[in-house]
């Protein structure tokens, strides 16, 4: 299944957030 544009930047977001915050 492929995810929408939208979820997919939230998703790449959410990812770097995480990698900053550890």
């Amino acid at each position: 299944m492929k995810r929408d544009p939208a979820l997919n930047v939230l998703a790449t977001q959410a990812e770097k957030s995480l990698k900053v915050k550890s």
